[in-house]
């Protein structure tokens, strides 16, 4: 079964409810979602599609139209690109050819594209013919990462709706609801910068939680020059450099918080060590290394040899967290 993933965020967002005025007032042709995270939007047209055909509007997820949607065998209710892949001018032709098939029951039909924006130059003006001259009671939802790759003229015709990033506590609560575990949730929630897909994925994904736990080893545990050799054997060095350089800088940023308002701390659940971490260094000196951080991981997009870039980088963070105490 397809379970409808992040209702509460998903509900309480701004998007959810703009939307839901237009499934009371009447539905728009076309809809263009964006926002960088697809499984969100994935499940946004999942709860989409679920209010519109519930018995009660409150996407129940218990009556036989949200059930029928959920298992994604609901004659009203197409989906595009699940895969989530290029879309080509073949995908949108069978699109376009059954948009004007008119509904067996004359209830309104939906067509769901993820990832509109890999649509081809072709896909896209085989598309447009459509959305120029919509067929009556059929609405599309184009979801995108980004819009600067669809035509101007597509953007044109749809309605835009902004999917927003989700605060930490929301994220959280969802992570939490599925895993049941809250250092896992809490790591998930604080490394996923809002996205709930991304939370998801990292929750999923124990090497995730490994990299959160070898980020705060390295802070609390790297004292002097002679610490580094330990960070560097090849049991230490993390399996994904890009997503270590990644988490270790969002602990940054939140011991960086942690200096003005404890309430802007990212990573609550473990705040009493993200506070201690952070007394141990300066302001300047966590601003620096966060800039170090950048830099690192240009190199690694070069290539170059992973041990090197770490430990250019750790002494480099040792330099900065002594002269700027």
């Amino acid at each position: 079964m397809n379970e409808l993933k992040f209702e509460n965020a998903l509900k309480s967002s701004r998007a959810y409810n703009i939307l839901k005025r237009d499934i009371e007032s009447g539905l728009s042709h076309a809809y263009m979602l964006v926002t960088p995270d697809d499984e969100a939007a994935y499940n946004f047209f999942m709860l989409a599609a679920c209010t519109l055909f519930c018995a009660s509007k409150t996407a129940c997820g218990e009556c036989p139209e949200c059930l029928k949607t959920l298992h994604r065998n609901h004659p009203n209710v197409v989906w595009l690109n699940l895969n989530r892949e290029q879309i080509k001018v073949e995908d949108i032709r069978e699109l376009t050819q059954s948009a004007f098939i008119k509904a067996f029951d004359d209830n309104p039909k939906v067509y769901f594209v993820l990832c509109a924006d890999q649509m081809n130059a072709a896909a896209q003006n085989k598309l447009l013919k459509t959305l120029e001259e919509p067929p009556q009671g059929v609405t599309v939802f184009l979801g995108v990462s980004n819009a600067s790759a669809v035509k101007d003229t597509i953007i044109s015709r749809c309605r835009i709706i902004y999917l927003d990033v989700f605060d930490y506590d929301a994220v959280f609560s969802e992570i939490m609801q599925i895993t049941q575990d809250k250092e896992l949730s809490a790591a998930a929630a604080a490394c996923s910068e809002g996205e709930l897909g991304k939370a998801l994925k990292i929750a999923t994904a124990p090497v995730y939680l490994d990299i959160y736990k070898k980020s705060l080893n390295l802070l609390r545990e790297m004292k002097r020059s002679s610490d580094i050799a330990k960070f560097l054997t090849p049991d230490a060095l993390p399996q994904s450099p890009a997503d270590f350089l990644d988490v270790l800088s969002i602990i940054l940023r939140d011991m960086l918080a942690a200096k003005h308002d404890e309430k802007l701390v990212l990573s609550k659940h473990v705040k009493d060590e993200i506070i201690d971490l952070s007394r141990k260094f300066s302001e300047r000196a966590l601003a620096e290394i966060i800039n170090l951080i950048v830099d690192a991981k240009n190199k690694l997009f070069f290539h170059i040899n992973i041990a090197t870039v770490l430990q250019s980088l750790y002494l480099s963070m040792l330099e900065v967290k002594y002269k700027w105490r």
